[in-house]
């Protein structure tokens, strides 16, 4: 088990992306929307993305939300300060885009939209090659790439973390005593609680990403990276609905409670 994980967008959506051509009106540049319903369609099986962030900056975490990769398509990352793929001295290797998965065989859970997660060691460079292969696939999709020096805290949230699914579907009964519903698209909600926060966790990373993503920007929320069969289910893309104060409660040591609501696929 790992602690949580609480990541933002900002960096990927900063970069230049370049590579495997969108269709139509799906193109390269919908990655770095918010909406998952503005996708990046790739006519064929085989996906080649260079990410130029610009400048060399610490990452630790790429993401591929809302994809539509079979159980056998691969992703592969990797990283230099040169655009060379080839030569890059960070390399994953092949993994699961579904990273639910252990290997290219279908774990359960697969959702319509499935996602990719790869959290790691920091590392600085200012390049990422990512190459997806999902063999036979007419298309491949893709909803949101993060890559993301995502904020793990010391201490782990915590105990009473609270997910449920909201429904806000409209329900109105006729004079002759039957319903009629209104249907909207149900989303998942998150709320958790850091407990010992540090002073540098409190100011440095979760005050940065409240004044950078405030309630219009989306975050990732990851309560287990760990948790490998039920990620996709218990992972929460969405916005940070309330933002609470943070309390000093102790001498350097501060507490704060996040509700996180989803941006549905």
């Amino acid at each position: 088990m790992q602690n949580m994980i609480l990541a933002n967008a900002l960096l990927s959506d900063a970069a230049t992306i370049s590579g495997t051509s969108g269709a139509g009106d799906l193109p390269l540049a919908n990655l770095q929307e918010m909406d998952l319903k503005a996708i990046y369609r790739a006519m064929g099986d085989t996906i080649t993305l260079t990410v130029d962030l610009l400048t060399a900056k610490q990452i630790n975490l790429v993401a591929l939300i809302a994809h539509n990769c079979s159980p056998i398509a691969s992703v592969r990352l990797r990283a230099s300060n040169t655009n060379n793929s080839s030569t890059a001295p960070y390399d994953t290797g092949l993994l699961p885009a579904r990273s639910n998965q252990t290997a290219f065989v279908d774990s359960g859970y697969p959702l319509e939209k499935n996602m990719f997660l790869s959290f790691f060691a920091p590392q600085t460079y200012r390049y990422w090659f990512i190459d997806i292969v999902d063999t036979g696939a007419a298309y491949i999709d893709i909803g949101r790439l993060y890559i993301s020096n995502a904020f793990q805290p010391t201490t782990n949230m915590d105990y009473g973390l609270s997910e449920g699914v909201v429904d806000p579907s409209k329900v109105n009964r006729v004079v002759s005593g039957g319903k009629i519903p209104r249907e909207f698209v149900k989303y998942k909600t998150a709320e958790f609680t850091l407990g010992y926060m540090n002073e540098d966790e409190t100011y440095g990373k979760v005050f940065a990403l409240e004044m950078a993503c405030g309630r219009t920007k989306d975050v990732l929320f990851i309560p287990d990276p760990d948790a490998k069969s039920l990620l996709q289910i218990r992972s929460h893309y969405g916005t940070m609905e309330t933002i609470n104060p943070k309390v000093a409660f102790q001498y350097s040591l501060y507490n704060k409670s996040f509700r996180i609501e989803e941006i549905p696929a």
